[in-house]
């Protein structure tokens, strides 16, 4: 009896942490859907009013293509041509950047009356993934598993970018992978392990290139930082051609898209534009700053970038630089990261 009660202790307190897991999981899916979901009902969207989130080029772009995709799915049309745009047009790259996402595929299920809705019921679930991606960084990366996961979740997923341009609906399954291919980073990393960091970035690049492109960017930035963090130097080369491997390999897995894209774009008015080749600053610093206050009114179209961060965080800085919990050079890395 002694032995059964020690053994099944550790065990009981293994799914007690579990469940927990579950719940702070659960809850960084659900809150910003719900938050939102209130948002969008008290504008009076439909099927709550006579609005709808169709603006600006959700309404002129993203939701025409995002018709002719299901109607492609409902009916087995082409998903390589269509003869709806103009007298005829490679299908690849439209859908490569106006409708790759796979949460896209539940549109399938509904009638065409009802695919605003649909699409709206889309929008909440990135979202939500948003969330819960950003909880499943924090617990991996920082090992957390309290109410913390939800209150720093909700922040991403409910960030002044989102509520900027969630019309964008089309670049918001990159900004929901992003903490994956962060968390992936780390794996990679800290213990070597390379799946989740080349799954994440090949979604990534699948759901939408373009914004996928500065998945890539952000990666290298991110990589770097990670190995003055956690590397010893005798680490760095080995880790290097993982990174390296893992970042072509997740490109491969989106290369179905990448490539009929990639050919598509050199037929476009845009291929003859050339790189920046000076930095400047298109906006002060000062009036950036002040665009970080709470309860700011995001820009929807016109004006300063919605920036994913608010008040708190800056208010936070002055504890993380004074933590004695915290390596010197995790802070260094955090500060030239923020200035850049």
């Amino acid at each position: 009896m002694e032995i059964a009660s020690s053994v099944k202790t550790p065990l009981s307190q293994t799914n007690v942490k579990s469940q927990k897991s579950r719940i702070f999981l659960l809850l960084s899916f659900g809150i910003p859907m719900l938050f939102l979901a209130v948002g969008l009902v008290l504008q009076n969207v439909h099927p709550f009013g006579d609005q709808q989130i169709l603006v600006v080029d959700f309404w002129h772009q993203y939701y025409p293509f995002l018709r002719l995709l299901h109607e492609k799915l409902q009916h087995g049309g082409s998903l390589l041509y269509t003869w709806d745009s103009g007298l005829g047009s490679n299908f690849v790259s439209i859908f490569a950047y106006y409708a790759a996402s796979p949460l896209n595929l539940l549109t399938a299920l509904v009638p065409e009356t009802f695919l605003r809705d649909a699409v709206t019921l889309v929008l909440l679930l990135k979202v939500g993934f948003a969330g819960l991606f950003f909880a499943c960084f924090l617990r991996g990366t920082f090992r957390r598993n309290d109410f913390s996961l939800c209150i720093f979740s909700v922040m991403y997923a409910l960030c002044s970018y989102i509520l900027g341009y969630y019309w964008n609906i089309i670049w918001l399954d990159t900004v929901a992978l992003l903490p994956l291919v962060a968390l992936g980073l780390v794996y990679l990393v800290r213990d070597g392990k390379c799946r989740l960091y080349c799954i994440a970035l090949g979604l990534s690049l699948f759901t939408n290139f373009y914004i996928g492109m500065f998945t890539c960017i952000f990666a290298v930035i991110a990589y770097c930082c990670l190995c003055v963090c956690y590397l010893r130097w005798k680490q760095l080369p080995m880790r290097t051609l993982a990174m390296a491997g893992c970042s072509l390999l997740g490109g491969a897995l989106a290369a179905i898209v990448l490539i009929p894209t990639y050919y598509a774009l050199q037929l476009t008015h845009s291929v003859n534009n050339a790189f920046p080749t000076a930095v400047q600053f298109y906006e002060n610093w000062r009036t950036l700053a002040a665009n970080l206050i709470s309860f700011h009114e995001p820009t929807s179209k016109d004006g300063l970038p919605n920036l994913a961060c608010g008040v708190l965080p800056l208010v936070l800085i002055g504890p993380f630089l004074r933590s004695g919990r915290i390596r010197i050079r995790e802070k260094i890395m955090a500060v030239l990261v923020l200035a850049f």
